[in-house]
């Protein structure tokens, strides 16, 4: 995998992670292990 290519999967997921947290805050953060 390239360099570009990895970018842009990880602002995607990001991106998924930052709007799923927007949505529901609680199951997001309690879905991911050592959040807090």
């Amino acid at each position: 995998m390239d360099r570009r290519s990895f970018l842009t999967a990880m602002f995607g997921v990001a991106g998924a992670a930052a709007l799923a947290s927007a949505v529901r805050p609680t199951d997001a953060m309690a879905g991911v292990p050592g959040a807090g």
